[in-house]
């Protein structure tokens, strides 16, 4: 689990986090920079352990 400073540190990020649907895993989140890249990616069966999983990285 990760630590709440972790979360603190994504919720800076918030407005570049976007729900996805994952085929294999059923959601991502996924970190865009301003372009749209993908910076990071976490996946999960829920959208909650998908954020545990980019938190984890």
């Amino acid at each position: 689990m990760p630590n709440p400073e972790t979360y603190r540190t994504l919720d800076l990020f918030r407005d570049q986090l976007v729900l996805e649907a994952d085929f294999r895993f059923g959601y991502a989140v996924v970190l865009k920079q301003n372009q749209g890249k993908p910076l990071v990616r976490g996946v999960g069966s829920t959208p909650q352990k998908a954020v545990e999983d980019l938190a984890n990285q």
